[in-house]
């Protein structure tokens, strides 16, 4: 672990930069690329942070990041010469891991990877074997491509258009083959397809194209997006253009408006993990745990750990009301101080890829 830049201090001078606020006095620092409002899992997120700041005595920094490869780099760049010890990355692809690995051995900073797995197996190798990398969190997201998919062909529907990010982006690609593999099983056809928005006005021009050039479009599948109100956009275009009974919309992830969403009559379909930021702060556990020289490890011993997150589908609004009563609430906490503390491998000793996976498994909303 780094040293605490205090402890190299005289006291007279420690106290002048504490009171001048440009020394953290928190045991250590972790950053993360993720917004702390906006929509409710964010503010659900940081109010999970504040309480693993006050339980581990760590500093749990939102530095907001455009996650692009360019936009995650820059991120690690940055927040590596600030000094943190432990940063959590969303990597859009897996080219930039290599430089991540690096950056982080060379500063002795420890990482994870959050909401996605690293596809390429010989940058899995090289990323793995670096003594700084703890591992991962992730869901199933050929599943998630696929599951969406196969409602829509249940549904009996068979032509749909997609907005999804860049192609290269490894979880959207993952997904796209996931609803590939259905299309084919359910005679569906990709009609139309926009990536890569960066405003909600871009779902707008995007659905008034699809709806202009396909009379007899079913779907719009929102397969990934890093866009505040993408889909209350798409839902407006439809209603705009009166095709409201003839056009649905189907998405993985769970919409902010989920519950107006479906009350449109236009939402008909949404899946994806029961909260948006449960994997980053299972991300961050198990990255404390690491910082504190006390890490998860797996089976055979390895310090590299890879958790699966549980996921769900929401297809009516009694169930939406139902999930947002809960989920609604930014002041939602995963777990009890008792639960946090006992994921914590100094005070569990048999704390380790296995158990806390049993946790992530057993998890229930409430």
């Amino acid at each position: 672990m780094k040293k605490n830049v205090l402890a190299t201090m005289t006291t007279a001078a420690a106290a002048a930069l504490l009171l001048a606020g440009s020394v953290s006095a928190a045991d250590f620092t972790v950053a993360i690329p993720l917004p702390e409002s906006g929509i409710t899992s964010f503010e659900i997120m940081r109010t999970n942070m504040d309480q693993l700041e006050e339980l581990t005595g760590g500093e749990f920094i939102n530095a907001l990041a455009d996650l692009t490869p360019d936009g995650t780099l820059s991120f690690v760049e940055s927040q590596v010469a600030a000094g943190v010890d432990g940063l959590i990355i969303i990597p859009p692809s897996d080219s930039i891991l290599p430089t991540v690995t690096t950056l982080c051995e060379e500063a002795g900073v420890y990482w994870g990877i959050s909401m996605r797995s690293i596809t390429n197996p010989d940058i899995k190798e090289m990323v793995e074997a670096s003594p700084y990398y703890i591992g991962n969190c992730y869901e199933d997201e050929y599943a998630s491509g696929y599951n969406c998919g196969k409602w829509m062909g249940e549904a009996g529907y068979k032509k749909i258009a997609i907005i999804s990010q860049a192609k290269g982006d490894t979880t959207c690609d993952t997904r796209e083959e996931g609803l590939a593999q259905a299309c084919e099983e359910y005679g569906m056809e990709i009609v139309g397809e926009s990536r890569g928005h960066s405003q909600a006005s871009d779902a707008t021009q995007a659905t008034e194209s699809f709806l202009a050039s396909n009379a007899d479009l079913d779907a719009i599948f929102v397969v990934g997006s890093a866009v505040t109100g993408e889909h209350e956009a798409v839902i407006k275009a439809i209603q705009d253009a009166g095709r409201e009974d003839s056009v649905s919309l189907v998405t993985v992830d769970f919409p902010n408006d989920m519950v107006a969403d479906f009350e449109s009559g236009i939402l008909k379909y949404s899946f994806g993990p029961f909260c948006l930021t449960y994997d980053p702060e299972i991300a961050l556990i198990k990255l404390v745990n690491a910082i504190k020289e006390t890490p998860l490890t797996t089976a055979d011993g390895s310090t590299v750990t890879s958790n699966a997150m549980k996921v769900l589908g929401i297809d009516n609004v009694e169930d939406a009301k139902e999930y947002v009563e809960v989920l609604g609430n930014p002041a939602y906490l995963f777990f009890s101080d008792d639960e946090i503390n006992n994921m914590m491998v100094w005070n569990n000793p048999d704390m380790n890829e296995e158990a806390l996976q049993e946790i992530v498994d057993n998890y229930t909303i409430g």
